[in-house]
């Protein structure tokens, strides 16, 4: 009597790609012991007997436990190490174990998950970069420095990271200005974060060509990867700045241009004292409505990742204030001479979050003493 694993394959899944797991055993019932871990996390999230039909028991859903674990730990990976034990026929313990390795990405790709350290962890390889905003852009990648991703002392790896711009100089003349710097991955599989703004890519192209006054549009390129930048030099008075954990799970950021509408509803109760009517149970719901402008087709799938999103940040004067979008409604199509908008709503995430400010959670003031007006 043995048991066996029909269709799990020692390789790298795609979270939207995790399969079921197939356990084929003759016992009658089968012990699963599923841990998931990554270099800083590790979690038993199913030990229990599971009875078996026709020879088979089915783990299904796996990828919900999974998303749970990179969610919870923020990791971008993890590997799954799944064991299935039976008691055979002279009652003897038969025991076996696999195991398979998780990328995060919650929608299913058009990339292949072997090629990881080829693609930017982004959206979209095509954004927009706003000359005069102060809004960080992030850029995630993955850079594989051993096989082993359990492996905790490695030698680190140097990457070059290269910024090739079309740029104007002060004599009013035109020039391609390259720059190459470099990052460092430490760990087994290291996920690194590019944040840089116009003024930062501006700053290294004037330390290779002092000339340079302006930056027109460029390209990030590391290895395989990719990533282009148009400038925008537009007022931005008029574009919504969002922060959000994209489809990959690293942060991005998104300027949507586009009107925000300040929604408050007040409701209140009303009672008689006396001669008098008083309010009591009085509750202000604020709700920020944004209605956007024509989008450009590059911008849709970083509006789409930013909309389904479980971590959001509506980012104004350098201020990352936590929001929830309660509701959207795209409007697309590709009839001729129409443009693409998009309109939600969003909230603030805590209750006591007013206009980017913190106040503090006072609570029940209990007095024993002389009552205190000020806390009144």
């Amino acid at each position: 009597m043995n048991v066996e694993f029909g269709n799990i394959e020692k390789r790298w899944y795609f979270l939207t790609d995790v399969p079921d797991v197939n356990v084929v055993t003759p016992a009658d019932r089968v012990k699963l012991v599923v841990t998931i871990m990554n270099s800083e996390s590790f979690d038993t999230v199913i030990d229990q007997y599971y009875v078996t039909h026709e020879g088979m028991s089915v783990l299904a859903e796996l990828s919900y436990l999974v998303e749970s674990f990179l969610d919870a730990t923020e990791s971008v990976y993890c590997t799954v190490s799944v064991t299935a034990s039976i008691i055979d026929e002279n009652g003897e313990g038969v025991m076996n174990s696999a195991s398979f390795n998780v990328m995060y990405c919650n929608v299913l790709q058009n990339k292949d998950v072997d090629d990881m350290e080829k693609f930017f962890l982004v959206s979209s390889d095509k954004k927009i970069m706003h000359k005069n905003s102060s809004v960080p852009e992030y850029v995630g990648m993955i850079v594989k420095v051993s096989d082993n991703l359990m492996e905790s002392m490695v030698q680190p790896k140097s990457v070059n990271v290269t910024v090739i711009a079309f740029c104007h100089l002060d004599d009013d003349s035109d020039a391609r200005v390259t720059v190459t710097d470099s990052v460092v991955a430490s760990r087994a599989l290291s996920v690194l974060i590019l944040e840089f703004s116009y003024e930062s890519i501006l700053a290294k192209l004037k330390s290779v060509n002092p000339h340079v006054s302006d930056c027109r549009s460029f390209r990030i390129e590391s290895g395989g990867r990719v990533i282009s930048y148009m400038v925008d030099d537009a007022d931005t008075m008029l574009v919504e700045f969002f922060a959000f954990r994209n489809l990959f799970g690293v942060k991005e950021t998104v300027g949507i241009p586009g009107v925000t509408k300040d929604v408050r509803e007040n409701t209140q109760s009303v009672a008689i004292s006396g001669h008098s009517r008083i309010r009591y149970d009085a509750k202000t719901e604020q709700s920020f409505q944004f209605q956007s402008a024509a989008l450009a087709t590059f911008l849709e799938p970083s509006v789409d990742s930013l909309l389904m999103s479980k971590e959001v940040w509506r980012v104004k004067n350098n201020i990352a204030q936590p929001v929830v979008i309660s509701d959207s409604t795209w409007e697309k199509t590709n009839e001729i001479g129409t443009v693409n908008t998009v309109k939600f709503t969003w909230k603030n995430r805590f209750t006591w979050v007013h206009e980017g400010k913190w106040f503090e959670n006072i609570g029940v003031r209990v007095f024993n003493d002389t009552y205190d007006v000020t806390y009144g």
